[in-house]
């Protein structure tokens, strides 16, 4: 393994699990290396899956991105059959979340999301194994909350008061600075939107919200690749967010890769379709269901037809 693949692995776990290769290579003990296997497999196909509830764990990274609708689904089921009860399944961060597929539960760790197969309840590890890409505070709990206005061009004046309250709890200006910087955003006011973000990921990075606000201030000064990893950290914390997922996609479009944009189209059209087309999109001022449905539709259908 190349070192870039341990920039987030703690020193002490490089020292107990692999040996270095050369200056700019790591690989793996031969206690472990011994212990692996190697087979083909066709993931489509339901033979050679492992037999039910025998497997630990599943790393399956950027592999269902190229997949339709239904093969993810089948997949999805296959994998949380073939989990131990209490069992690990890893994605990519661009894979579509197993969620809508199979009873997985969601369970967040400092900058990640991992699914796990239900069962009776089992330890979370306090800390990872790994290092934090980025310090984090802890979710601050609900009750700490006061009231905070809706994000409003009429309640700006006092979001921003309560964002810049030394009495307030760290909690309160938490909120009040993400719905702050959405409305600065809305009104095209990045720099201070940008301020108020920055306060508001300082606080907590646990929360979608100034997540997805981050993607909409990448949309607008149209940095694609800044959007692409703000929706992506959006998604991992609340996965049938549809506006998140139509955004990933036309970042995708974008950056001319459609196999990648065209599993959050179907994402986004599928979370929403079944409402009333004038339903607005919580966050996403202007954005409704019908709209996402119109555009995804639009992406979906002209792929299809072509040659």
């Amino acid at each position: 393994y190349g070192m870039w693949s341990f920039r987030s692995v703690a020193p002490d776990v490089i020292a107990r699990h692999f040996r270095r290769v050369d200056e700019r290579h790591l690989e793996i003990l031969p206690a472990y290396r011994n212990r692996v296997r190697f087979e083909r497999m066709n993931l489509t196909q339901p033979g050679g899956f492992p037999p039910p509830g025998s497997v630990d764990v599943i790393l399956c990274r950027n592999v269902t991105i190229y997949f339709a609708d239904p093969v993810i689904a089948t997949l999805t089921a296959r994998f949380h059959e073939a989990l131990i009860p209490g069992g690990w399944l890893l994605m990519g961060d661009v894979d579509p979340s197993p969620l809508p597929y199979a009873p997985f539960e969601r369970v967040i760790f400092p900058g990640t999301a991992l699914y796990r197969r239900r069962s009776a309840p089992l330890p979370v590890p306090s800390k990872p194994t790994w290092t934090a890409p980025a310090p984090h505070l802890p979710a601050l709990a609900p009750t700490a909350v006061q009231p905070v206005p809706e994000p409003t061009r009429a309640n700006l004046a006092a979001l921003e008061d309560l964002a810049k309250s030394a009495t307030a709890s760290l909690a309160t200006r938490f909120e009040a600075s993400w719905r702050a910087a959405l409305v600065r955003v809305d009104r095209h006011d990045l720099g201070t939107a940008r301020e108020l973000l920055d306060q508001a990921l300082s606080l907590n990075r646990n929360r979608f919200e100034p997540h997805w606000v981050a993607t909409l201030l990448a949309q607008t000064l149209d940095d694609t690749a800044a959007g692409a990893e703000a929706a992506r950290r959006t998604l991992y914390l609340e996965p049938d967010f549809a506006p998140a997922h139509l955004a990933l996609a036309m970042f995708r479009v974008r950056a001319d890769d459609r196999p990648g944009a065209r599993s959050y189209f179907h994402s986004a059209r599928n979370l929403v379709c079944a409402l009333p087309g004038d339903t607005p999109m919580p966050l996403a001022p202007g954005l409704t269901a019908g709209h996402i449905c119109e555009v995804a539709g639009f992406y979906l259908d002209d792929e299809a037809e072509a040659p």
